[in-house]
């Protein structure tokens, strides 16, 4: 028991010490900070929307017959490129085509019936007809005279407009390099508005060249050509016209004051194209009209001259047009079991075979555009306000993953909204940059669109700012021994998507903040 009592005290104390120790490591280890820092840095913050869309043709449709039959031929299969005006089915029409030869057949035949009633007349009504005749042939010399005035004030007009109304948007707008004053957003449409201005001036040109040959002794069928010629001139200089407007309409670099006077110069020069295009089509009408009366009044003269009388000639020839008639119906009827193509493009259905009963209104086929496509996207109404017509866009697709981009730009916004699932969002649609084979209608696209960025600004992780009564918080590291630290209050600026943001004032750079 004496040998037992040493032994019991030494195990006690050892196991004080022991406790002490673990006491004073525990103590330690407290008094040493756990909290993770955060070095405030410069760098770059960026703000971007990211919304998701699907792939669309920018045109596309279904392609049905107005009336039932059987299909006779499939001229095209999925996938393949079609053009405008291409056959794509066609329905059994032989029975058609049998009534069409059948009413050609009795034009001839009512033709020929008019040319046995053929026979002389009374010299009175020789007199009269020839009277008439004369009379018809004068005014008809009329109507061409004036066709000279009118092609003049139609050339003076599209020069007027080209080289006077434009010419403060051109710079060399006569040379064989015409360039614009100023930069617009359409990049393409700028290049197309230069090379159309270079097509003005040789139409103008070979215009005027052509109007010093024309007198008032020129031909009727001269005159009516250059008319023809000078509709087609006008049409080209208020595609011209109408090409600038759009640039105008769009993003540029002008000033408010100088695009207001640029459009209203654009709108007066549509003004008169419009002007002298009706007048040109209206003298052509007249001449057109008048070339028939006088021709009709010569048909006359030449019945009486063979002895018919006018009511005989008016009944034959009431059968001649209800044969012309009837020719007209059966190749309109002809033409609709045909289906065109209306545009260029690909066929992306085609599931019908020969002898099969095609129902009037049903889709036989369907077409998209060839080309480029576009992305249809809905964004919420907290974002609309960030997006702009003609912002760039990086966008990738499902189909091929994220490290596969694409460049799109935004082209159209909804102003009224779109409610789905009880939220507001609205439309957006871009257009991808050039036509790319990978490209397929129906892709989900992943759109980010970049609609702010900073570089070389102070910021920290958006995470570690507290909002505490409305104001802006931060921890900032007093001692990293013990992890002490000491609430500032900050200003902040951008609000990056990439969960950054940007400090104005509060701390500065290199400083230390507590991390949450």
């Amino acid at each position: 028991m004496g040998l037992a009592m040493p032994f019991l005290k030494n195990r006690w104390f050892i196991t004080i010490i022991i406790i002490l120790i673990v006491m004073g490591w525990f103590v330690f280890s407290k008094n040493k900070s756990d909290a993770k820092y955060i070095e405030t840095k410069r760098g770059r913050v960026i703000s971007e929307v990211s919304i998701t869309g699907k792939v669309k043709p920018i045109k596309s449709l279904d392609l049905a017959f107005e009336k039932s039959g059987r299909i006779s031929r499939v001229l095209v299969g999925i996938g393949d490129r079609v053009y405008t005006g291409q056959a794509l089915i066609i329905l059994d029409n032989t029975d058609i085509a049998a009534q069409l030869a059948q009413a050609k057949a009795s034009v001839k035949i009512q033709q020929a019936k008019l040319d046995d009633l053929k026979k002389g007349t009374r010299i009175e009504d020789l007199n009269v007809k020839e009277a008439e005749l004369k009379k018809a042939q004068e005014d008809l010399r009329g109507y061409l005279a004036n066709a000279i005035n009118i092609l003049n004030d139609a050339y003076s007009k599209s020069d007027d407009a080209v080289r006077t109304k434009t010419s403060n948007l051109f710079i060399n707008g006569e040379s064989d390099n015409p360039t614009l004053n100023t930069s617009f957003i359409d990049s393409q449409g700028g290049t197309d508005a230069k090379a159309q201005r270079l097509v003005m001036r040789n139409m103008l040109n070979s215009w005027y060249a052509d109007l010093q040959t024309i007198s008032a002794a020129s031909s009727k069928q001269v005159l009516e050509d250059s008319l023809q010629k000078a509709q087609s001139d006008l049409s080209l200089v208020r595609n011209f016209i109408n090409k600038i407007t759009d640039l105008l309409n769009g993003p540029n670099t002008f000033s408010q004051a100088a695009l207001d006077t640029y459009k209203a110069s654009m709108s007066t020069a549509i003004t008169n194209i419009n002007t002298a295009s009706a007048s040109v089509a209206s003298q052509i009408q007249s001449i057109n009209t008048q070339g028939f009366t006088v021709e009709k009044i010569q048909n006359e003269l030449n019945l009486k001259l063979a002895g018919n009388t006018l009511e005989d000639i008016a009944a034959q020839e009431a059968q001649i047009e209800q044969a012309q008639a009837n020719v007209l119906y059966y190749q309109s009827q002809l033409d609709k079991t045909v289906l065109l193509a209306p545009f260029d493009g690909i066929i992306t259905k085609s599931d019908k075979d020969p002898g099969e009963i095609m129902s009037a209104n049903s889709t036989a086929i369907s077409l998209i555009g060839s080309g480029k496509f576009e992305i249809e996207a809905f964004i919420a109404e907290s974002d609309i306000a960030k997006i702009k017509i003609g912002e760039t866009a990086k966008t990738t697709l499902d189909a091929y993953g994220p490290n596969v981009e694409f460049n799109a730009k935004i082209i159209s916004r909804d102003l009224a909204e779109t409610v789905i699932e009880g939220v507001a969002t609205y439309k957006i649609v871009l257009l991808f940059d050039g036509e790319d084979e990978r490209i397929l209608p129906g892709l989900t696209a992943n759109v980010d669109i970049l609609v702010d960025k900073k570089d070389d600004v102070l910021y920290i992780p958006t995470r570690n700012i507290l909002d505490r009564n409305g104001e802006k918080i931060v921890k900032l590291v007093t001692s990293e021994k013990n992890g002490a630290y000491q609430e500032i209050k900050i200003s902040t600026g951008l609000r990056g998507s990439d969960g950054r943001t940007e400090i104005l004032f509060g701390i500065s750079d290199g400083q230390k903040i507590l991390a949450e």
